[in-house]
């Protein structure tokens, strides 16, 4: 490998070299952003993100192998979270049955499903310890303990990249580095101000068990840590990460965080956002709209204020990576295997086998559960009868269709009764009286309850983390009928069940 890179690199310009480390958005397609074909064909991008069709993505593969000069392959990324077409439980679910095995297993499964697409690069596992419930990025790790983040952290890096037979390699990519957890009020891309004591004991255990278990990339956050933005820190980026834990592979921006450095203030212009975010230790920098390296690397580099050892070390590592991924030795997916692969049943037992160890029973004092001598059930709720709530957020390839909801599979073993009751946040009377008159023919109700699953992930803080008013209105409505009922909460966060 390194005899082969070597000499790719002795061959290569500054414009291609800067090219290896621009990734782009799929808008290729369409005329969003600064991004065309023309572009791709110089050599100035060097990977894709959130494009998972295999025909486009042999498509673009093969404009970058026979259209380019040095014929270079492209890496695909994409956010596969808990699973790809297959859809598991939300991490933060999946981490309340404490098996690691499991979560290794629904690890590789989603890896092996993207892979057969293209995808060489999963953005995941998200490692960050999350502690407060505001926060609305903790649906996608394993919640507040450092010892239980890195163990899935170990298991979920060893499920994506366990090599399955005659499939290439995929790479993961453990985020967001570091203390995005951390962040002042649950508030995402806020400030973090914690102690280095905080830093090393809360939030960089599980980057460490992810580097100790042979992550290939490691990928930077929105946030300024200690008045520095995390994505352009030489500190965290060189001093910590490659220095202290040992980390040897690929380092990304998030989706635009290199923009983040001039937003706290770090950076006079657009110019030396590149110039620091190289410098620091960023490889690539993932595009949003704004391409600093495409722009100005050449220009940096001509200037003197980047180095053409600091460049060449970054293009190494990527084009390290690439090798890894064997797309050297062939680019393109066999399309039709491709759709083989996903969904398959021995996933679906998985997936069914995953949810139920994730599953968590909070109280039954009063031994109103199980309901196994219950002859009519009301089921009753916004949840109760609604396949897209069920995936759950980043749910990538997955379809609402797939779903087995709550009502379509208990009224399959029982007389059941639905009633809506009210929407995720408002209702009406008639709905509520509907859904009264469903839980007084009934032995039993159930309730549905909890958070409609846009208000997790990422951008999606909220002040309170409550159970919608209207939700909780309908709960003590069925409650007042006084028939022996059970809540059911699904929810990406702790909520407060209080009332």
């Amino acid at each position: 490998m390194r005899k082969f890179i070597d000499d790719l690199l002795s061959k290569m310009t500054v414009s291609e070299k800067m090219g290896q480390l621009v990734q782009c958005g799929n808008s290729i397609y369409n005329d969003d952003y600064k991004v065309g074909w023309e572009l791709l064909r110089e050599g100035k991008i060097g990977s894709f993100l959130g494009i998972c069709d295999p025909e486009r993505i042999n498509e673009l593969q093969k404009t970058a192998v026979e259209e380019t000069r040095l014929g270079i392959p492209l890496l695909f990324g994409f956010d596969v979270i808990h699973g790809f077409r297959t859809t598991f439980p939300v991490p933060w679910a999946e981490a309340c049955s404490w098996d690691t095995e499991l979560a290794k297993k629904t690890a590789a499964i989603a890896s092996a499903e993207a892979g057969a697409q293209g995808i060489n690069w999963i953005y995941g596992p998200m490692v960050d310890v999350a502690r407060d419930a505001r926060w609305g990025r903790i649906v996608e790790g394993a919640g507040e303990d450092p010892f239980l983040c890195s163990e899935f952290a170990k298991a979920r890096t060893e499920g994506i990249q366990s090599d399955v037979e005659n499939m290439p390699h995929v790479a993961a990519c453990a985020k967001h580095f570091a203390a995005y957890g951390a962040a002042e009020g649950g508030r995402d891309y806020n400030s973090v101000d914690i102690t280095p004591q905080t830093l090393y004991n809360i939030y960089l255990p599980p980057f460490k068990r992810a580097v100790e278990s042979g992550i290939d990339s490691i990928m930077t956050a929105f946030h300024d840590l200690n008045g520095e933005p995390c994505t352009g820190s030489y500190e965290l980026l060189t001093e910590i990460l490659r220095n202290r834990l040992g980390f040897k592979g690929v380092t990304i921006s998030d989706a635009g965080s290199t923009d983040q450095i001039k937003t706290h203030g770090y950076a006079e212009d657009y110019k030396n956002v590149a110039e620091i975010a190289l410098n620091a230790g960023l490889d690539v920098e993932m595009c949003f709209g704004i391409y600093t390296y495409q722009d100005y690397i050449e220009e940096l580099v001509k200037e003197g204020r980047i180095s053409t050892e600091v460049l060449d070390r970054a293009v190494r590592r990527v084009l390290e990576l690439k090798y890894k991924c064997g797309l050297f030795e062939n680019p393109y997916r066999d399309t039709e295997y491709a759709k083989k692969i996903l969904l398959t049943n021995a996933a679906r037992e998985t997936a069914y086998e995953s949810a139920v160890k994730s599953v968590v029973l909070l109280k039954n004092d009063k031994e109103i559960l199980p309901f196994d001598k219950t002859k009519k059930l009301a089921l009753i709720g916004p949840f109760a009868d609604n396949s897209a709530e069920m995936l759950g957020a980043w749910s990538a390839e997955g379809k609402a269709e797939d779903i087995v909801n709550p009502l379509s599979t208990i009224s399959e073993k029982m007389q059941v009764v639905y009633a809506k009751g009210c929407e995720f946040d408002e209702y009406n009377e008639e709905q509520l009286n509907v859904a009264v008159k469903a839980a007084e023919q009934c032995d039993a109700a159930v309730v549905f309850i909890g958070e409609p699953r846009d208000m997790n992930g990422e951008g999606k803080s909220r002040t309170k983390n409550i159970i919608p008013k209207a939700q909780i209105d309908l709960l003590k409505a069925i409650k007042a009928v006084g028939k022996a009922t059970a809540a059911i909460v699904i929810a990406g966060r702790p909520v407060v069940l209080t009332e």
